[in-house]
């Protein structure tokens, strides 16, 4: 073990990053291999730069770093790139990176889960940006008859890429999980389930390595796989990856033929394979419009927010209403059914909790129908885990202070005093604290 014997004491904080960096500084932190040198040496800047605030601070040896220093250190450098102009995304960009040479860091300490997520930095640094900025229209959908055309078109050129693009059109897949589809283990027939699903695993080149199930929910969908799984069949086709063939060099050819054969601009979003996957989210449009949640689509596209997901129908207009002036507005003046503005309501105070952890859990209490001991626990529980039993969560005048920096003072006072007592504990938990929690711990 590095360091052993070594005394452990504030001031030899320099010796110790010195050493610590001498033996393990040149590792990359991902792979087995070594880092480039221009990595090494900014994560052995940062370690100086972090160590030289916190141990004479907290007076405290490397060693025994604890996850309020680094909430400390992180809160100080968050609210300094700020006041330097850095935007928003640079700040984002550049706190990610840190976080990560810090992570590093602490495995050689044998720290591994000492390190605050990158929410929870954010969110207790009390930085605030300006506006939560939605994510851009990523809308670029192909007409029906365009897609029919195409698939056509894709199975005259070459039969994998026929098959591929078939399970983007009508299951939303990614381009790189279209090519790392294996029918006879991601497609599931029959069975005690009404309908079939498809398995979209690590090893299928799901995005960040998160599997998921796409259920085909409708009979199109039904009748599509039987039809492709009996073509397969007939084909002698199983892996929709070309022989002999990485995922990334499968995709990199997807996009190629993609491109030159089928005679789609390269100017669309990733040489216009993914146009089939926004076909695909938009054939949802008419089920969005009508007010049913975005749950099933982000789901089914692989998102985590259902925002991102939104941005994908672009001209359905959905997109700009989930920010939170939008929703505020809609709470406030619109008239919805009752699970329509539950759904809303959940939807404003998961947006909230991305830039105000404390706010976002002190709304969450007040729309509670009953607020004794017993009922708003989970609540509480979970503020003392993410903010600190020190900080009480915010009164209800100081929860319209706080969301008049969003939206108009009036607006949100009518919007409060709708939503006054309107949800039960049960959905508070299945929609807001549950995925709060998976966000921010497992996320």
């Amino acid at each position: 073990m590095c360091l052993v014997g070594v005394e452990r004491h504030s001031h030899k904080w320099r010796f110790v990053v010195n050493e610590l960096c001498a033996n393990y500084n040149h590792f990359h932190a991902a792979k087995m291999k070594c880092a480039s040198f221009e990595t090494s040496k900014s994560r052995y800047r940062f370690l100086m730069e972090f160590f030289g605030y916190v141990c004479p601070k907290f007076r405290i040896d490397p060693r025994d770093l604890k996850s309020k220093h680094i909430q400390d250190y992180f809160s100080w450098k968050i609210h300094e790139l700020a006041s330097e102009g850095c935007g928003e995304e640079n700040i984002k960009l550049r706190i990610k990176n840190l976080r990560s040479f810090l992570s590093f860091f602490c495995r050689w300490i044998a720290k591994p889960g000492v390190v605050p997520s990158y929410q929870d930095l954010i969110a207790r640094s009390g930085y605030r940006p300006k506006e939560l900025k939605m994510p851009s229209s990523r809308a670029n959908a192909l007409s029906i008859d365009k897609v029919e055309q195409s698939i056509v078109r894709a199975f005259q050129i070459d039969v994998r890429l026929g098959f591929q693009l078939s399970f983007m059109a009508f299951f939303g897949l990614r381009p790189k999980e279209s090519v790392g589809l294996v029918l006879s283990k991601c497609v599931v027939l029959g069975g005690d389930l009404a309908y079939p699903y498809i398995k979209i695993q690590t090893a299928s080149g799901s995005k960040g390595g998160r599997p998921r199930r796409i259920e085909a929910s409708n009979p199109s969908q039904v009748k599509f796989i039987n039809v492709m799984m009996s073509l397969a069949e007939e084909m002698n086709i199983d892996a929709l990856c070309w022989p002999d063939m990485t995922i990334h060099r499968a995709a990199a050819r997807q996009q190629r033929l993609m491109s030159k054969e089928l005679e789609l601009s390269k100017d669309s979003f990733d040489g216009s394979a993914y146009q089939f996957r926004h076909s695909f989210a938009n054939s949802f449009s008419a089920l969005i419009s009508s007010g049913e949640p975005l749950r099933d689509l982000s789901e089914n596209l692989g998102h985590a927010r259902e925002e991102i997901a939104a941005a994908y129908l672009g001209s359905s207009g959905r997109a700009g209403e989930d920010s939170i002036p939008e929703l505020a507005r809609a709470l406030a003046h619109c008239e919805f059914e009752p699970e329509s503005f539950m759904i809303r309501l959940c939807r404003l105070i998961i947006e909230i909790s991305f830039t105000d952890l404390r706010l976002a859990l002190s709304l969450a209490l007040w729309v509670l129908k009953t607020r004794d001991d017993e009922i708003y626990c989970p609540i509480q529980l979970l503020k003392n885990r993410l903010i600190g039993e020190k900080k009480s969560l915010l009164s209800p005048e100081e929860i319209l202070d706080q969301l008049s920096e969003h939206s108009e003072k009036s607006t949100v006072r009518e919007f409060m005093m709708r939503a006054q007592g309107f949800l039960n504990l049960d959905t508070v938990e299945q929609r807001v604290l549950t995925p709060l929690t998976n966000r921010i711990f497992f996320g």
